[in-house]
């Protein structure tokens, strides 16, 4: 065998990646890209506005798949504008927060209005 023996040709980017794909390229974890497919990620624009942007993707299977197309424009939007640090779906995953306290509390309020005879 020669020792001097060139590595075989790279592979061509895939057309559909996964979660898990997409996160060893970014070098995020596999949890974030979920996340930002379901919850987007809060950006300021150069104009100062402040908006969600998705990554987009679809289930097959139960599973996710990113187009290439739609990750680089992702990249892209994401790039040009600054993130911000609560960005990955912070501000959701507080509000469900919020109303499950909410919820729980008004729960508790209805069973000691019941134990009184009020309701």
């Amino acid at each position: 065998m020669d020792a001097t023996k060139t590595p075989p040709p790279a592979a061509p980017q895939q057309k559909t990646l996964t979660p898990e794909c997409v996160a060893a390229e970014l070098d995020v974890t596999p949890e974030a890209v979920r996340d930002w497919l379901t919850y987007g990620v809060l950006v300021t624009t150069p104009k100062g506005e402040r908006k969600r942007v998705a990554l987009k993707g679809r289930k097959v299977g139960g599973r996710w798949r990113i187009e290439r197309a739609d990750l680089d424009t992702f990249t892209k939007v994401t790039t040009e504008a600054s993130v911000s640090p609560d960005a990955v779906g912070a501000e959701d995953r507080a509000e469900t927060a919020a109303q499950a306290r909410r919820r729980a509390k008004g729960d508790q309020e209805y069973a000691r209005a019941y134990l009184r005879g009020e309701k």
